[in-house]
């Protein structure tokens, strides 16, 4: 895989999280160009919550969770904090390390 890069880039952005709580992911005014998973045995349903968005690909519970270290920014990354995007708002991030 690697970086990010004209040699391997597609369309297919999947979405996931090792919660099974309610709402723990929240899409608005959103597309997916792929999947959205939730942790081991939750409802996507239940822990997908979107308003109008399109999901091309399946929701669904993963058949387990991932084993994920802490997040460290590695020297020369960019912090950018939490992306929040509204209003059909398109953001394009430039090539780099986030």
């Amino acid at each position: 895989m690697g970086p990010y890069g004209p040699l391997n880039q597609g369309t297919n952005g999947d979405v996931r999280t090792n919660s099974t709580e309610g709402d723990a992911i929240e899409l608005k005014d959103a597309a997916i160009n792929g999947d959205v998973l939730v942790g081991a045995g939750g409802n996507p349903f239940a822990v997908i919550r979107t308003e109008n968005t399109t999901i091309s690909g399946v929701r669904e519970a993963a058949t387990q969770n991932l084993d994920l270290p802490p997040v460290t920014v590695p020297p020369g990354g960019v912090t950018t904090g939490d992306l929040t995007l509204s209003n059909n708002q398109i953001v394009t991030l430039p090539a780099g390390t986030y």
